[in-house]
């Protein structure tokens, strides 16, 4: 999360969505550190804190006049990049991406002070390998460590979207696969004039190569709330266009 008083905005940091580049051009213009936390009993990771906690944290007025925005991404092509970035950034890449994510998922917990329950290991798919729904499962089991919010049944895009009562509670919904011309808009809108860097991307394949019509069905069935509330399809990126977010009713979580 980066909060500027001078420019009175608030940028909600999803994952993998571009996060780290927007991060850099805009961390000069943090002035909201102080609410910057994690919480270990909830699972939040301090960089990616959801608005519906952040929003108890504000002070009222600076929660309902600051310009809140985030992005999101097909979740199809954003369930891809969380499974290589996990896998990439491991020390072996030759064991299986769920052993490694489940370690990573326990070391951030216990650093955290949170609990780290043991998840049962399995032969899963290694790394660069086409995915099979058994790995699409294991991912999604050890990501709702950090759903963000109570009450997911996952880990959810639209967890930094939503709050409790499941309504909009952010001003601009930026799509990852319009990312320059989005955040050219946010910062138009601001008054800023900053150029984007590309920072922390994963490499691979395009996404729906490493899919079957099993696991690509998989993927919609577990990420179905983002799909629905975004308004993407497999091979397409979201029906709208980027702007200023909509009241929708999305799916149950």
């Amino acid at each position: 999360m980066i909060l500027s008083h001078t420019h009175k905005f608030i940028f909600i940091c999803s994952s993998k969505v571009g996060t780290t580049s927007m991060e850099e051009v805009l961390r000069p213009l943090q002035e909201g550190a102080d609410y910057d936390f994690g919480s270990p009993g909830a699972r939040i990771v301090p960089k990616h804190i959801p608005p519906a906690i952040l929003r108890g944290a504000l002070p009222e007025k600076v929660w309902n006049e600051y310009f809140k925005f985030v992005f999101v991404r097909n979740p199809w092509d954003w369930f891809i990049s969380q499974w290589f970035y996990n896998s990439v950034n491991s020390a072996d890449a030759r064991t299986p991406l769920s052993s490694r994510l489940r370690k990573q998922a326990r070391r951030t917990l216990l650093r955290m002070g949170g609990d780290a329950p043991r998840v049962e290991r399995s032969e899963l798919v290694r790394f660069g390998d086409e995915l099979r729904t058994e790995d699409i499962d294991a991912v999604f089991e050890v990501l709702t460590l950090f759903k963000g919010l109570p009450g997911r049944d996952g880990l959810y895009q639209s967890n930094w979207v939503y709050d409790m009562d499941d309504r909009v509670i952010v001003d601009y919904i930026g799509h990852y696969e319009t990312l320059e011309a989005d955040f050219e808009e946010i910062t138009r809108q601001l008054g800023l004039d900053l150029q984007l860097p590309r920072l922390n991307r994963t490499e691979h394949r395009d996404y729906r190569s490493y899919y079957s019509p099993e696991t690509r069905d998989r993927v919609g069935e577990l990420w179905a709330v983002d799909v629905k509330n975004f308004g993407y399809s497999f091979d397409a990126p979201a029906a709208g266009r980027a702007g200023p977010a909509r009241q929708t009713e999305p799916s149950p979580p």
